[in-house]
């Protein structure tokens, strides 16, 4: 028997093996050896600190008291200032 996993990927003529496929046991045992500290140690447990949550446009709202121009111009960011003007021009009149 293998002690490689089957891996559907792999089926390709361009896949490269996996690293851990080339570590030694030892070295393998070593990292999650590693892993198992860091998890007992609670350090895996917080939140990195690129994946907060970013602002809803409800939080937004309330945080900058926005004008009718700010609200078109944030959810179509792809309009111009100009368009956005005539458009609220356009629905006021």
């Amino acid at each position: 028997m293998s002690r490689y996993a089957y891996r559907p990927w792999a089926d390709d003529e361009e896949f490269e093996p996996c690293l851990l496929d080339e570590m030694s046991d030892a070295d393998l045992k070593k990292a999650f050896g590693n892993y198992k500290k860091m998890l007992d140690a609670g350090e895996l447990d917080q939140t990195p600190a690129g994946a907060e949550q970013p602002e809803t446009t409800q939080e937004w709202a309330e945080r900058t008291n926005p004008t009718a121009l700010d609200l078109v111009m944030r959810n179509h960011p792809t309009l111009t200032r100009e368009k956005a003007l005539e458009l609220l021009e356009a629905l006021e009149g």
